[in-house]
């Protein structure tokens, strides 16, 4: 599963200008379970690859046979869209199961994202188109209006009810950092990282020590929870995008999972097979396995996350240029996770849909997000990013991390919360399939270095992915319109279709 951002740029700054520290003029909302007219439930959908992602030219090669790394949707859209051609292709995955950073899991037979959960944007988007035709409904879950009905807190305990409405630095807080959207998007070109933008802010800003300190932060967490990297690890540029789709946030009624299975179902697919080596010449390519055994085929799509390629598990013969690995250095492979608590009843209600609490040690679970809606039963999750993971993972080693939760809720509540029917901890980072969540930019890169990790090698070794989108890095459309686009220049075609309602088997 493509681990989405937690939300989108846009979204996170609209949701800030709720607040007061961004302008108004960008937020936007959406509606329950929204009817997109352009998708017809069982109808095919006609995609293009991202605007100046398209390829220029088709391969010089004739493809006969692809092979897919990687059962995520990214690979799983080129697969399924060469497959609706008559191209042979067979998807390698090393998991026993598809989705890859999409994972809809039972958590107390409630069904929840533990990676992806948002459809960013839904309006235009096509994560929702694919939806749509395959039948399944999504909803609103806007960022926005989480953060609007969430309390904020303080590191000392106060009673919720007044820290809703009267924590004494929230309007001070907010007010002050009026110059947030324009001064980040304004160094969107500098090689600067966000954490010299942000001092540089918060040095603009009137108010006392302590207040500048909680600014910077209430920054640090909302941005590091958004690039899945605390500021000093991330690039201004990772602000400065273009944002192609209206709307705020949706999510799928029951789950990506759904999707993942309709787009999976007809097409071959190798489960438990582990990629070593990819060995590519003038002949074809072939790719060797674990357990000995290879595949033979004229091309492969590499959709493995920047984590893996980056660690080198894979070896490339001949190796990949040097203008190709040197793209892959400056993109951040991303620490986010998930604790996701299931409870009998919803206990929270002085919480609103969520919490943000300020002050926190630095292995506290700051974010939480009410998701009973999504999950259809009463659900909390923390949302745990950036350094803050390296203490996670550590905390897991010292005790249940069921502690820690009741810990960190019992200090914005005030008292001690129930048990909950189950708890369900995520692992990308340690994952070895995925090292990590999803992409970022580091300080220095530009945002066209995607475009450089993209490049085909020889004809023969493509790529694709979240890492590899120009605009939509770290989002499920992105990683969607990354297989679209490779299965476009295999093609030597504009666009392609998806047949979200499943092939025949």
């Amino acid at each position: 599963m493509i681990y989405d951002r937690n939300p989108t740029r846009r979204e996170l700054l609209s949701g800030l200008g709720a607040l007061g520290i961004a302008s108004s003029a960008l937020v936007a909302s959406g509606c329950a379970n929204r009817a997109i007219p352009a998708a017809r439930v069982g109808a095919d959908v006609s995609l293009a690859p991202a605007p100046g992602e398209e390829p220029s030219v088709g391969l010089s090669v004739t493809p006969e046979r692809v092979i897919v790394i990687g059962a995520g949707i990214a690979g799983l859209a080129a697969a399924h869209a060469l497959t609706l051609e008559g191209l042979p292709n067979v998807v390698l995955e090393a998991r026993d199961r598809v989705g890859g950073r999409m994972h809809t899991v039972p958590v107390a037979d409630a069904p929840v994202d533990v990676g992806a959960a948002w459809i960013h944007q839904p309006v235009g988007n096509p994560t929702s188109l694919l939806a749509a035709a395959a039948g399944l409904r999504t909803r609103d879950h806007g960022i926005e209006s989480l953060l609007r009905a969430s309390a904020l807190l303080s590191e000392n305990p106060e009673a919720v009810a007044d820290a809703r409405v009267g924590f004494w630095p929230r309007l001070r807080l907010f007010s002050s950092a009026a110059g947030v959207e324009p001064s980040f998007l304004g160094h969107g070109d500098s090689t600067e990282s966000l954490d010299e933008a942000v001092a540089a802010l918060v040095a603009r800003q009137h108010g006392s020590p302590q207040h500048q300190r909680r600014l910077v932060e209430l920054i640090d967490i909302l941005f590091s929870t958004l690039f899945a990297a605390p500021l000093n690890e991330l690039g201004a540029a990772n602000l400065s995008v273009e944002e192609p789709y209206g709307g705020a946030d949706d999510v799928v009624v029951g789950g990506y999972g759904a999707l993942i299975e309709r787009l999976a179902t007809g097409l071959s697919i190798r489960t438990g097979a582990t990629v070593v080596r990819v060995q590519s010449d003038s002949t074809g390519v072939t790719v060797g396995l674990d357990d000995g055994t290879f595949e033979r085929g004229s091309n492969v799509i590499v959709t493995l996350p920047v984590g893996v390629l980056q660690s080198g598990a894979v070896r490339f013969e001949p190796p990949l240029p040097d203008t190709q690995r040197l793209a892959l250095q400056p993109l951040n492979a991303g620490r986010f996770e998930k604790v996701i608590l299931r409870y009998q009843e919803r206990w929270w209600s002085e919480l609103g849909r969520g919490a943000l609490r300020l002050g926190g040690a630095e292995n506290d679970l700051p974010v939480w997000m009410d998701f009973s809606e999504p999950a259809g039963a009463p659900t909390l999750i923390a949302l745990c990013a950036g350094g803050r993971v390296d203490s996670l993972h550590n905390g897991l080693k010292a005790g249940p991390i069921a502690d820690l939760a009741e810990w960190s809720l019992r200090r914005m509540v005030g008292r001690k919360p129930p048990a909950p029917l189950a708890v369900h901890v995520t692992g990308w980072r340690d994952d070895p399939f995925t090292r990590g969540a999803y992409s970022s930019l580091r300080p220095g890169a530009p945002r066209r270095v995607a475009l450089a990790v993209a490049t085909p090698h020889a004809d023969r070794v493509l790529f694709a992915g979240e890492h590899t989108s120009i605009d939509r890095g770290g989002t499920v459309d992105g990683a969607l319109l990354s297989g679209v686009r490779e299965a476009c220049r295999v093609l030597g075609r504009k666009a392609v279709g998806l047949h979200p309602a499943g092939l025949p088997a």
